[in-house]
């Protein structure tokens, strides 16, 4: 019979290196020894989310939980997104995959300041812009456009549905 390193009980061990006479009194017994010997706190932080006060052992801690650094990472992309409103209008389109087989090479640029500038459009007077192709990539049965500058108008939400309204009309001799 051996005795619990922890509660002190008598038990007989299973090994001859048991120390402890179950398995909660194992756990038991490291937890307090953790706490213990745990490292001291280097700081005492506010947590940017909720404005909670925290102890952190690092120093590069901005955050209390990690419900709060989820909510801090998703602020932080939408910050990014809002920055650079142009790059994920370009990134994002809805005709990606159909846009890279009609995009000629070496207009990239050209075409991600063309979303910018309707961006910025945008934040000037709060209507929120589209870039619209003069010939349509796929939607005509006649013709298909391809995604270069040329080709591409900036328009209001308004103004955009309502010049494919008048396309979808036209090209198929549809009377409204």
């Amino acid at each position: 019979m051996k005795s619990c390193e922890f509660c002190n009980s008598s038990f007989k061990p299973y090994r001859s290196t048991s120390k402890f006479c179950s398995k909660f009194c194992q756990k038991k017994d490291h937890s307090k020894r953790w706490t213990e010997n745990r490292r001291p706190c280097i700081s005492t932080k506010m947590c940017v989310i909720c404005n909670n006060s925290f102890d952190t052992y690092r120093s590069n801690v901005i955050c209390c939980s990690k419900e709060c650094s989820i909510v801090n990472d998703k602020n932080c992309i939408k910050k990014w997104e809002i920055d650079n409103i142009g790059k994920v209008r370009s990134s994002k389109s809805k005709y990606k995959k159909e846009r890279a087989i009609r995009r000629l090479e070496g207009f990239d640029s050209e075409m991600t300041s063309l979303f910018e500038k309707a961006a910025e459009l945008e934040l000037e007077d709060g209507l929120k812009r589209n870039l619209h192709h003069i010939y349509p990539l796929m939607e005509c049965p006649r013709f298909c456009g391809l995604d270069v500058p040329w080709n591409i108008e900036i328009l209001t939400v308004e103004e955009h549905v309502e010049k494919h309204r008048e396309l979808r009309l036209t090209d198929y001799n549809i009377k409204d």
